[in-house]
């Protein structure tokens, strides 16, 4: 083939391309505007599980016990008896007697206020006697009364026919006036009787009481603990005097035990829960409620010493410590 007739082969699909090129670029669209539209992204699915979530709160504090007792003196005398257990640290039973004071003037001071009472009661009933005696001799001294008016009355209806002197009816007259103070007399001893009853009576409750506080007395001698405990102090000895008021011995009880926990405020919102707002630190029993609501273990870590106990919640504390922004539970 020769050589134009080879460059005509090459030109001819260029000039068809350019042809076309020309065409396609005078019959073209505008391109459409379309608002960008939301792009799918690949992305991983997880489900995921429900899980009961329980809040906790960390505090730390100091063990007391719940219940401590000191006894103190509550009439003088001397320690005539002790218990041999009563030494600090010992543990001792409920109701056990651990100290007694000299009984002596107690209960010669019952003994005197018995005396009292009886000597009393005895005045009371001679009181009586003395009434019965009164009213019967009364009766009588109304009769004589009464017989004198007769006599009297008599004399003055016999001086006018000369049956009696001017004298004799004197004498009956003074005669009368006698038995009418003799019958004053007794009437005055009557009267006064309900007083008397009253005097004797308000010093027979004064000899009762006396009695009464005696007793108190010499019971207050024996010293008892309330509840089994371990002794914490001694402050007495044997044949020690001791007053009244002065303390002799502390115990705490052993059957609880108390922990002021110290726990963080942020710690202690997701503790409590309710439906509406309650002032727990003002209502005892909206602090009952939420008590119920809240489980607590103590756990005691001290130079591989390890020990753990089932705590209940009792209270939470009258405030909150400023500096280190906890509460006391």
């Amino acid at each position: 083939m020769s050589t134009s007739r080879k460059r005509w082969v090459l030109l001819i699909p260029v000039v068809i391309g350019v042809a076309l090129f020309a065409m396609m670029k005078k019959n073209r669209l505008e391109p459409v505007q379309e608002p960008p539209g939301e792009q799918a992204k690949a992305v991983r699915v997880v489900t995921v599980p429900s899980l009961t979530v329980l809040p906790r709160a960390t505090g730390h504090g100091s063990v007391r016990p719940s219940r401590t007792w000191e006894a103190v003196a509550q009439v003088r005398g001397k320690i005539v008896e002790r218990h041999p257990g009563l030494e600090k640290g010992a543990i001792v039973e409920s109701g056990t007697l651990v100290l007694r004071i000299d009984p002596a003037d107690y209960e010669l001071a019952i003994a005197q206020a018995d005396a009292d009472i009886q000597a009393a009661q005895a005045q009371l009933r001679e009181l009586e006697a003395n009434a019965t005696n009164i009213r019967a001799s009364l009766g009588i001294e109304q009769e004589a009364l009464a017989l004198n008016r007769k006599e009297l009355q008599r004399k003055r209806d016999l001086l006018g026919k000369g049956g009696v002197s001017r004298s004799d009816l004197d004498n009956q007259e003074r005669s009368l006036l006698a038995q009418q103070q003799s019958v004053q007399a007794q009437r005055n001893a009557l009267n006064l009787l309900p007083s008397q009853r009253a005097l004797l009576e308000a010093q027979l409750a004064r000899h009762q009481a006396a009695l009464a506080v005696a007793r108190r007395n010499l019971e207050h001698t024996a010293i008892r603990l309330p509840f089994t405990g371990r002794i914490s102090e001694v402050r007495v000895e044997q044949a020690q005097y001791v007053r009244e008021g002065e303390a002799l011995f502390g115990v705490d009880d052993l059957q609880r035990a108390e922990i002021e926990a110290q726990i963080p405020i942020d710690q202690m919102a997701p503790l409590f829960h309710a439906s509406r707002p309650i002032d727990i630190l003002n209502r005892p029993d909206a602090a009952a409620a939420f008590g119920q609501q809240i489980t607590a273990r103590v756990r005691l870590r001290e130079n591989g010493l390890s020990a753990e106990w089932e705590g209940r919640f009792a209270r939470l504390s009258d405030s909150l410590d400023p500096k280190t922004r906890t509460a006391g539970v």
